[in-house]
């Protein structure tokens, strides 16, 4: 589950009120609490480490439990981990309690990391050289606390609640003195950090709140921080050009909202009177398709050049089908990765398809600092051989002394994820063409600014035909072989691929249950080779994009077959089939004229399509179909 809205929907309705909730923050539904009588936990200790102790202090403030298991819990904790903590009986009075460790997490980071020229701070150096600035913070931000909390506040009880939020600062972070609160992780966390003050702030104004926040993490940050302020779109809002929420439709019932603000250009028809052609069907065409009639969009057609019978592509089958974040640049791409990751987990079509066991990945010396755990991106590591051997059986590295486990990725068939996809399309009516190369785009004007339509020709009877089209989506370039359909565009040949090659005389001869089969992603930086050993004896080895194949695939999986070696060597193998992870292209995603109100839109994933493709098509489909500017996708326009 990707969020506390997944787990509880995913659990039982009769055990729902046995859930154990454990988080800072305030919690996203009130009823949902309370008339569950839930149990919740606001921590005030630490843990360093998975299945690690918990670290507490005499200093540091209770931790704070809330309803039905409160004493089971309230003795767990006591009794195995040392850790004082106070039963709390109101709900009012646990919103508070939350609020005001919210404090804590979206202050402190803010002057930890303040002086980028200098060593980050501990908690404890805060308060001995910002307490004036800490003090200002909390000052200005009072007021949506108490807006927050339905608490009402006069002057001097102001007064008292700054002074009293302040003890509380303190005394939590001298009971862990040396603790840094970890800026990646409050970069990534912040709609749920600092967003929580910000949406307040069209009532109660935080220029200095904002002016740290722009100062050390930037301005992409401080726009995610507000975006919980802006009210949803309505038509005032579109003609000034302000910015707005709009909803992603991902979830039944907590839908994922993205900042958007009016598009400058692209004025056409809006949403059911537009006309959409699809140039390509593998997820990122199949998910934009389907996402467009989400949106309303009643005409939409896919075409590829391809014979696809009814089934899903086979364009998408040269893709990396491992859904990762992994040593992704620049710092904004790789967030991009995992809120795609995150797409995956919440889209109602996809969201039971992928398998999470997570990946292996050894690296030739020392984990890359912007993959250490500090920095946001769960990993446990450098794993010892034996935890190595439990999670991918006799697997071998070429430096086993700097292997990592990065626990939240996963893996998923592209071609059954692309099918589902497409089921759902043609059930809402988009109509997918086979066998129709694009041989041209059309246009109204010589200017070639407003578009048209396409011009295609049946790669088996050669006809030509025409289809209209107020917007063109050109998603085909994402393929490594991407045959002809996007009508001679310079095609990308840096997307990863994988090979499935079935290999069942070691399945055969494998004495373990398919339930025992190890299903991690496996990743060597050394050879640069990429390899899933699947349940079913299939080996997907992942590298640069070719044309075809060479012989010595073939070669490699026959001595492999011949030797039965099992999982041993599927590294050595996959190193033979298919060279280098390497090679991360950053999407192209927009308008390619979008100030002269051009109508031709490439979406390209160029490489990581497969984590990209729902979000990519979700995000594509919100800028054609309603006419916006997804902020999320500024750093990906193309150029």
């Amino acid at each position: 589950p990707g969020s506390w809205k997944d787990v509880y929907q995913q659990t039982p309705p009769e055990r729902r009120n046995d859930l154990v909730w454990i988080g800072n923050g305030l919690l996203a539904d009130d009823s949902t609490f309370e008339q569950q009588d839930s149990t919740v936990v606001i921590p005030h200790y630490g843990m360093l480490q998975v299945y690690g102790k918990l670290y507490t202090s005499e200093k540091s403030p209770p931790t704070y439990v809330y309803g039905k298991h409160a004493e089971l819990v309230q003795k767990e904790l006591e009794q195995h981990g040392g850790v004082k903590s106070e039963i709390v009986t109101s709900w009012t009075e646990m919103k508070v309690k939350a609020a005001r460790k919210l404090f804590w997490a979206s202050c402190m980071w803010l002057f930890c990391h303040k002086d980028k020229e200098s060593e980050p701070l501990t908690v404890k150096e805060v308060h001995e050289q910002y307490t004036p600035q800490l003090e200002k913070l909390v000052q200005e931000l009072a007021p949506a606390f108490h807006e927050l909390t339905s608490s009402v506040s006069s002057d001097a009880d102001n007064s008292s609640f700054v002074k009293d939020t302040l003890q509380y600062l303190e005394n939590y972070s001298l009971s862990i003195p040396d603790a840094v609160v970890k800026l990646e992780c409050a970069i990534d966390e912040i709609p749920t950090r600092n967003g929580v003050f910000s949406s307040q702030r069209n009532k109660h104004p935080q220029p200095f709140h904002e002016e740290l926040i722009a100062k050390v993490a930037g301005s992409e940050a401080l726009e995610r921080s507000i975006a919980t302020a802006n009210a949803p779109r309505d038509d005032s809002t579109i003609m000034t050009g302000g910015r707005f929420m709009l909803d992603l439709p991902l979830e039944y019932n907590n839908k994922m909202s993205v900042v958007c603000s009016a598009s400058t250009g692209n004025n056409n028809n809006v949403n059911s009177n537009k006309k959409v052609v699809v140039i390509g069907d593998g997820i990122v065409g199949t998910s934009t398709a389907l996402n467009l009639a989400r949106r309303g969009v009643k005409n939409v057609i896919v075409v590829n050049d391809h014979d696809t019978t009814g089934s899903a592509t086979t364009r998408t089958s040269t893709s990396w089908a491992w859904i990762n974040a992994n040593d992704k640049s620049p710092a904004s791409y790789q967030w991009f990765n995992q809120v795609g990751m995150n797409v995956w987990k919440e889209d109602p079509i996809l969201r039971d398809l992928p398998n999470w066991d997570g990946s292996l990945v050894g690296y030739e010396s020392k984990l890359p600092p912007h993959l250490s755990p500090n920095a946001g991106y769960p990993v446990e590591g450098p794993l010892l051989p034996r935890h190595v051997s439990e999670l991918q059986m006799n697997s071998k590295f070429a430096d086993p002394n700097h292997v990592y486990y990065f626990p939240s990725e996963g893996h998923v068939d592209p071609l059954v994820a692309t099918q589902s996809l497409r089921e759902e399309a043609e059930r809402m009516g988009v109509q997918f063409i086979s066998n129709e190369e694009i041989t041209d785009i059309t246009y109204h004007d010589d200017h070639q600014q407003q578009i048209s339509g396409v011009c295609t020709k049946s790669t088996i009877t050669k006809e030509t035909n025409h289809v209209s089209a107020d917007v063109v989506v050109m998603t085909a370039v994402s393929g490594g072989t991407a045959g002809s359909s996007s009508g001679g565009l310079q095609k990308k040949n840096h997307v990863r691929q994988i090979s499935l090659l079935k290999r069942p005389s070691l399945v055969s001869t494998r004495s373990a249950s398919p339930a025992t089969v190890s299903r991690v992603v496996v990743v060597d930086n050394v050879p640069k080779s990429s390899v899933l050993d699947g349940q079913d004896g299939t080996l997907a080895a992942g590298g640069e994009a070719h044309d075809s194949f060479s012989t010595s695939t073939t070669a490699a999986v026959q001595n492999h077959e011949k030797q039965q070696s099992g999982p041993s060597s599927l590294l050595k193998d996959a190193n033979d089939l298919l060279i280098s992870t390497e090679g991360d292209e950053l999407p192209t995603v927009g308008f390619m004229n979008p100030s002269a109100g051009g109508a031709f839109y490439v979406a390209a994933a160029h490489s990581n399509s497969v984590t990209l493709g729902p979000l990519l098509g979700a995000l594509v489909a919100c800028e054609v179909a309603e006419n916006v500017t997804c902020e999320l996708l500024k750093s990906f326009r193309p150029t």
